[in-house]
Formats: structure tokens, sequence, C-alpha cells
């Protein structure tokens, strides 16, 4: 006689029913896949004796619903667990992105930056600033760089004319100088230096508060090359239909094979995810096992069917 135990292990693949041609994929280190069902009953009581208790029972199973626990956190998965879905980052360099400066801000870029690629970072001011000329009205507010260019742009902070020949251009950010009847201040550099007028990090850079560094709420210009990276968009999917497949085996009978296919499973989103923590993150999945309506003959379960190595 064949023993009963079990201890089952296993990969699990899922199949969007929902996309046409789609293919099976892993989804990973699975610690836990387990079916559960839920019962209605119907009672007649019996009204003959005193007793109690029912003449007659007849119960159904009302729903079947599984249950999962992943350790593989993969975009598929994230994105299956928070209704979403997953694309590929382009890798197209990105140029004269706008940002606005704020010292001390962080600047939150449209893509993930390469750490390997120079991330370049300019006053959008400073590079559509008009060129000094003499004898011109200039209003305030106004953007001047000089017509030899020395790397810094200055703001028209008086109004005013300028002179018949260029001043000398101060080059220490917040210096002012009188040009004609205009008064001309140093805004800092066109081009950002980093770790001086901002410094990386991992979604963008923060601007820094030392003078010259930028001009808060004023735009910024940012070139740089993305990194590869998966984009989940969360919420934004209905909840498709997947074909589950287990391809376990049992530990308990010297690693038999058994298979169990769902073929019609509607998952649930996740109650919680935690992005901090200081233990392994995971996923728990629940969902509904539903019928198949493609399943027709008779004897045949529109669920789910479990195939079981004896030998």
């Amino acid at each position: 006689m064949m023993a009963d135990e079990f201890m089952g292990k296993g990969k699990v693949w899922l199949r969007s029913r929902t996309v046409a041609g789609a293919v099976r994929y892993q989804i990973g280190n699975c610690s836990e896949l387990s079916f559960s069902f839920e019962q209605e009953k119907k009672t007649v009581p019996d009204f003959t004796t005193s007793g109690g208790g029912n003449a007659k029972e007849k119960s159904r199973i009302k729903s079947c619903s599984l249950k999962a626990k992943l350790y593989s956190l993969k975009a598929e998965n994230i994105a299956l667990a928070m209704r979403g879905t997953k694309a590929t980052a382009s890798l197209t360099p990105v140029v004269d992105e706008v940002a606005v400066a704020a010292p001390g801000a962080l600047v939150l870029l449209a893509n993930l930056p390469d750490p390997a690629v120079a991330l370049v970072v300019e006053s959008q001011d400073g590079k559509s600033a008009a060129t000094w000329a003499a004898t011109t009205a200039r209003a305030a507010g106004v953007y001047i760089v000089p017509g030899t260019p020395n790397g810094y742009y200055y703001k028209v902070t008086a109004a005013g004319t300028s002179g018949s020949s260029a001043p000398t251009f101060p080059t220490t950010p917040g210096a002012t100088v009188t040009d004609g009847t205009i008064t001309l201040t140093n805004m800092g550099k066109i081009t950002k230096a980093l770790d001086v007028d901002f410094t990386r990090t991992g979604v963008g850079f923060v601007m820094s508060s030392t003078a010259g560094s930028c001009e808060s709420g004023r735009n910024l210009l940012v070139d740089y090359t993305p990194r590869a990276a998966n984009v989940i968009e969360a919420m934004t999917s209905a909840g498709d239909e997947y074909e589950l497949v287990f391809d376990g085996l049992n530990e308990a009978q010297s690693d038999l094979p058994v298979s169990l296919i769902a073929y019609s499973v509607v998952f649930d989103p996740t109650s919680g995810f935690g992005w901090i923590s200081d233990d392994f993150a995971s996923l728990e999945l629940t969902g509904a096992v539903q019928s198949a309506p493609e399943i027709t003959a008779a004897g045949k379960s529109k669920f789910y069917r479990v195939l079981q190595a004896t030998a």
C-alpha cells in the first residue's frame, strides 16, 4: 500500500486568459499555495420529535478561493498584487526635462537616471538669456549674458538702459554691477556643478542652499540617460483572469511529481505591502477560482484538476 503523506514544494506558473497569445511565466519563490472552499448548506428541521436535529441536509460548494505567499518581488508580481500594469522604461536619453528649482529640495525626475552617465543641470533663464547689448532698455526681471560668455548669467534687478560699453561682469553669485542706469545681479552659473550646486540621488537630485546654486521657483533644464527599469502603474487594471499551474513534487514521497491546474483565477488586490522593513518583503495574494466555460466534457472539473504520480 502506498503511503499518503504529503509535503509539497514546486514552481507556480501563471498565464493571462485575457491577453491573446500570453505564455506562462514563473512567479518565483512561493512559500505557500493553498485552496479553500466555502460551503452553502440547506436544511429541513425535524419537526416530528422534541429532540431537534434536521430531517434533511443538502450542501453545495458556494465558492473556491486560493492563497499564495510570494517572496519573489519581480515587477510582474507587484503589478499583479496592485491591480496594475508593468512596462519597461525607455532608455532614450532625455534632453531639457523641465524641473522647478528650490534650495534644499528634491527634484524628482521622470525616469531613474543612470548613475554612470553625467547628469547635466542648467538654468532655463540662463540658457535663454538675452545677450548684452549697448544702450538698450531693459525691464526688471530680464536675464542677460555677456557678449563673451563667462558661464554666468545676470538678472536686471533695477530697470533702465544699458551703457555704451559692456561692464565688467562679476563672477561671484549675488554680486551686482551697474550697467548704464541698469543694475545687474549675478544669479550663478548657467550649468550647475555637481556636489557644489546639487547632489545626485537615485531618483533625481537635491539643489544646494548655497547662494547662486538656484533661484527658487525658476525652471531648470535637465539632461540625463535613464537607467534600465521596470515601470509599474498601480491600480490601472480591473483584474485579469489567469490560469495557474503548480508544477510540484511531494518531498514525503521521494519527490514524486504532482501537478495542479486552476483554469480561471482572479486575484484580489494585496491587503498590504511593506516598502520599508528590516525583513525580506513578501506578497500575500488571495483570489477566487472561477468556472472555466470552455470545459464542457462530462465528469471534468471546470475549476481545477490535480495529477498525482503514484510511482
